[in-house]
């Protein structure tokens, strides 16, 4: 509940006791019986007195009304910006955070408020929770730390190599001129030292490990014939190479400068390379090549690099091709053996003394063309030793075919598709052309022979509509040849309905095709009752739960014997008079009673219980009588705060002008006195909770203790009441009471 300024509340009083809330129209309005006064909607916002408005001169009051924070009863519920007001807390620095000892309570909150009442420190902007902790001796996050996490620690880097003294450390807010984060400097006065930094031969700790120069030097090689490969037995560690030593210790003669690894082998006996192998590999060796079948012909993939002479078994010719077989060389003659013979490139070519003449066989039947052929030692591919063949442009003629129809001469017996081919055909003749042919008029050919056809299948070859397969017609022939007459499956044949009430028409679920009308049956299908007599399409139509006429409805409103029935909308049994319909049965929603008052009301109808919803419930010509079972009993609001008198009554559907449906007012003369109403210091009750003036008053004081009584109080002793305490004084200035 919003507490009300005292100036508000003693307005709100004033303006009830001078009657300014009532119009001149109020005024000239006759009370009813209730003492009511009857109005309308004087301030136009949708409701009356008698509906709920609370202020009829103030059209943002009413029922329904969002409370707003106004010290009004916006929603006219009783109670007075309920819902809409909050505790605020000063915020002197700013910062959005307030000092939870310093807070009021209001609607909104006041210039200088915030909700949050969480600073530690409202006198610093720079403090509050939430806030970044920066270097500045202040607690900026109200965690009750200050400068956490935020200060440095530096080395001094005289060098300014980037590594400090470990010795000199400074800690703080600033980062001091020549200083860095990073210390383990071995040597700050060089800045050729430090961790991490690589070591060079110097004679200085390069990287600050303890020891000098480790693993910069290098090992290096007397070289005593000048040639730059040293001898491996003679060593001396440098940072830089000796005079007479060298980095390589390869030589393998160090008195010999033309002995060394850069040198060329030649053919002289001596390992000049110092390889460890003698001539194997000279410069100016010969190449050799092997002669395995010792016909003086080498073999060219066989080559050998030696110094002079070659070993046995090689020569200085190269020209063998197959240096396994003696008799294959270039001088040897050419046989059909499979071998190139004479190392021409070529083997068993057709000039070979023993070669044959083979015939082309293109189509592969093994029989050749003797007018194409070719002399090879081996058949060739497509190639045969016979040459009988008729026709090598298909295998399906040779002399070992069999005729077939295919307009070529298979056997090669000089004739072509005859009779008696294999595949020969038996026609039967078609004398009425109708492509279906007679069984017992044959001829056997490779081809059709005028009016004959493949089909043997014509039951009747004199008429050409009559074949296998042809349309059934209602004519007294077998038409497709099936050996039946006329039957149901004719493309002419008709459907046929039952008739078993013998009223001429027929039952459409019942029928039988035939090429004729059979017993019991009839052409018409639209008989809706085959098995009652009185129902088809030329019957009257009755009250009798029968489709008597056929025509797809029951009973309609037009059969003989249909009556009137009432429209009952609400389903309460009764019906609206106004509304009928005629029927031979009740329609759905409809009753035979006609004596609804509100047929869109189901709780309006003779007999039902009157209730407060502006309806004639009862139907007696009455709305809303106070003897409604739900009327309320409304409490007179002499003063105009929204909480009602107990003593003062009235019953009635709606709230009378001047009363309300709250009953706890304590004093119904004051506006300013009322449950939940502020407590101040002014002799009433003003919240009605049986105490005056009580130490929770929204203007109480504190007083101070005045031990000494000379009008200086004690600010460490004090006590909060309406009205000044025997020994205290309203000053807290005394600093020795």
């Amino acid at each position: 509940m919003l507490r009300l300024p005292l100036s508000l509340s003693l307005a709100l009083l004033f303006a009830a006791c001078d009657g300014s809330n009532t119009t001149p129209d109020d005024k000239d309005k006759d009370p009813d019986d209730t003492g009511e006064v009857v109005g309308g909607d004087e301030d136009g916002d949708g409701f009356r007195p008698s509906e709920g408005d609370c202020d009829d001169n103030n059209s943002e009051v009413y029922p329904t009304a969002e409370e707003a924070c106004n010290g009004l009863d916006d929603n006219c519920d009783g109670a007075v910006d309920e819902g809409v007001d909050g505790t605020f807390y000063q915020d002197f620095d700013g910062d959005g955070f307030g000092d939870e000892s310093v807070s009021v309570v209001a609607c909104v909150a006041p210039s200088g408020y915030v909700e949050s009442g969480t600073d530690c420190d409202d006198s610093e902007p720079d403090s509050y929770p939430g806030g970044v902790e920066v270097c500045d001796e202040i607690d900026n996050n109200c965690d009750g730390a200050v400068d956490e996490g935020v200060t440095g620690s530096w080395f001094a880097d005289a060098d300014g190599d980037g590594f400090g003294d470990s010795d000199a450390l400074t800690e703080g807010c600033d980062q001091p001129e020549d200083s860095v984060e990073e210390g383990g400097d071995c040597d700050d006065t060089t800045d050729n030292a430090y961790p991490g930094n690589a070591e060079v031969c110097d004679e200085v700790d390069n990287n600050c490990d303890g020891t000098v120069d480790e693993g910069t030097t290098t090992t290096y090689y007397a070289d005593f014939d000048g040639d730059a490969y040293g001898a491996a037995d003679l060593t001396q560690e440098a940072c830089a190479v000796p005079t007479g030593y060298t980095i390589n210790h390869d030589d393998c003669d160090d008195g010999d400068r033309a002995v060394n690894p850069s040198a060329t082998e030649v053919c002289n006996t001596i390992d000049d390379n110092c390889d460890t192998v003698i001539d194997s590999d000279a410069a100016d060796r010969l190449t050799w090549y092997a002669d395995t079948d010792g016909d003086t012909y080498g073999d060219t993939s066989a080559p050998l690099l030696y110094c002079d002479p070659p070993p046995s078994g090689y020569v200085a010719d190269a020209t063998d091709c197959d240096d396994a077989r003696a008799l294959t060389n270039p001088g040897a003659a050419e046989f059909c053996n499979t071998y190139d013979d004479d190392c021409d490139g070529t083997v068993d070519e057709a000039s070979s003394g023993d070669s044959a003449t083979w015939y082309l066989d293109a189509d592969g039947d093994s029989f050749g063309n003797a007018s194409i052929s070719q002399v090879s030692c081996v058949q060739p591919t497509g190639y045969v030793a016979d040459a009988t063949d008729c026709n090598d442009g298909t295998a399906r003629a040779n002399p070992d075919a069999v005729e077939t129809c295919d307009t070529i001469d298979n056997n090669c017996d000089g004739a072509i598709d005859e009779d008696t081919a294999a595949d020969a055909t038996t026609w039967y003749a078609d004398a009425d052309a109708d492509t279906y042919g007679n069984p017992a008029v044959t001829d056997r050919e490779c081809y059709v022979p005028s009016g004959y056809v493949a089909n043997a299948t014509d039951c009747d070859d004199a008429r050409t509509a009559t074949y296998p397969g042809a349309p059934e017609y209602c004519n007294t022939y077998d038409d497709d040849c099936d050996g039946t007459v006329d039957e149901a499956s004719a493309v002419d044949a008709r459907t046929w309905y039952a008739d078993a009430d013998a009223d001429a028409y027929g039952n459409s679920a019942v029928t039988v095709v035939e090429c004729y009308v059979p017993s019991g049956y009839v052409a018409n299908a639209t008989d809706c009752d085959d098995g009652r007599a009185l129902t088809n399409p030329a019957a009257s139509e009755f009250c009798n739960s029968f489709d008597d006429d056929c025509d797809g409805t029951v009973d309609e409103d037009s059969a003989s014997g249909a009556a009137t029935w009432y429209r009952d909308a609400d389903s309460d049994t009764y019906g609206d008079p106004t509304t009928t319909d005629v029927s031979c049965s009740a329609p759905s929603g409809y009753v035979a009673d006609n004596t609804d008052c509100l047929d869109t009301s189901a709780i309006s109808h003779p007999g039902a219980d009157e209730i407060c919803d502006r309806l004639d419930n009862d139907c007696d010509g009455t709305t809303d009588e106070d003897s409604a079972v739900d009327a309320t009993t409304w409490y007179a609001d002499a003063d105009r705060d929204t909480y009602g008198n107990p003593a003062v009554t009235d019953r009635e559907c709606y709230v009378p002008s001047g009363y309300v449906a709250n009953a706890t007012d304590c004093d119904d003369g004051r506006a300013a006195s009322y449950p939940g109403a502020p407590e101040y210091c002014n002799t009433y009750d003003d919240d009605c909770d049986g105490a005056v003036d009580e130490d929770s008053a929204l203007d109480v004081r504190t007083w101070y203790a005045d031990a000494d009584a000379d009008a200086y109080g004690n600010p460490s002793v004090s006590d909060r009441e309406c009205y000044v305490p025997s020994g205290y004084v309203a000053n807290a200035t005394d600093c020795d009471d």
